[in-house]
C-alpha cells in the first residue's frame, strides 16, 4: 500500500482508495515530514493500541474536514484494521462571525469566554435601553444579563441545522423583536411587557 509520486512524497494512490470513493492522499512530504493524515493514522492506531476493549473513536471537527475522515477510514479499511468503522466523525457546521471566518491558524479565533462576556454585555444594553430594571437589585439584574447572553448564544445557534454553516451576529441574537432566545426569555416572564 502506498506509493512514491514525484520528489519521493509517499501517497496513496486513486486505484487503491477508489473502492472507498476517493482520490490519492498524500501521507508523507518529500522531505519525510508527515501530514495531519499521517499523525491522525498513529493517533488512531495507538489508541486502539492502548485500549483493547475500545470500540469507537468520536472526532468532533468542522465539517470542512468531512473529506479527510472519509480517507483516514479508507485508510484503515486498506489495512484491514477490524475496528475501521469505529472510526467515527461528528462533524458539524463552521460558525463565522460578522468580522469574517474564525481561522485558528490565521490568529483569528474567537475566545467563547470573550464572545460570551461581549453578548452578555449585549444583553445588559438592551435591558437598560429598556427601563425595565427598576425591581432589580444589582445581584439580579447581573444574574439576568448572564442569562439573557446565555440564552442568546444557545438559541440562535441551536436554531441552526448543526451541519449547516451559519454566522452568528452577537447583536441580533439579543434582538428583543424577532426569533431570539431573550426575547422568548422576556415573553415568559411573569407580568413583563415588552414595549
Amino acid at each position: 500500500m502506498g506509493s512514491r509520486r514525484s520528489g519521493d512524497t509517499c501517497a496513496l494512490g486513486k486505484d487503491e482508495l477508489t473502492a472507498e470513493g476517493l482520490d490519492q492522499k498524500v501521507l508523507l512530504r518529500a522531505d519525510g515530514t508527515s501530514v495531519y493524515i499521517t499523525q491522525d493514522i498513529g493517533t488512531a492506531q495507538l489508541r486502539f493500541d492502548e485500549n483493547p476493549g475500545l470500540e469507537q473513536l468520536i472526532y468532533v471537527v468542522g465539517n470542512e474536514q468531512d473529506y479527510h475522515f472519509k480517507v483516514l477510514r479508507g485508510i484503515f479499511h486498506k489495512l484491514n484494521r477490524p475496528w475501521a468503522d469505529g472510526l467515527y466523525h461528528l462533524s458539524y457546521g463552521m460558525v463565522d462571525l460578522p468580522s469574517g471566518k474564525m481561522k485558528s491558524r490565521e490568529g483569528t479565533v474567537v475566545d467563547a469566554d470573550d464572545l460570551i462576556k461581549d453578548v452578555v454585555e449585549e444583553a445588559e444594553m438592551a435591558t437598560k435601553a429598556m427601563g425595565k430594571l427598576d425591581d432589580f437589585d444589582s445581584a439580579e439584574a447581573k444574574e439576568l444579563y448572564h442569562n439573557l447572553g446565555m440564552g442568546a448564544i444557545k438559541y440562535f445557534i441551536l436554531k441552526v441545522d448543526p451541519k449547516k454553516r451559519m454566522l452568528f451576529n452577537p447583536a441580533e441574537s439579543i434582538d428583543l423583536n424577532g426569533n431570539t432566545g431573550p426575547f422568548i426569555q422576556y415573553t415568559h416572564m411573569p407580568g413583563f411587557v415588552l414595549s
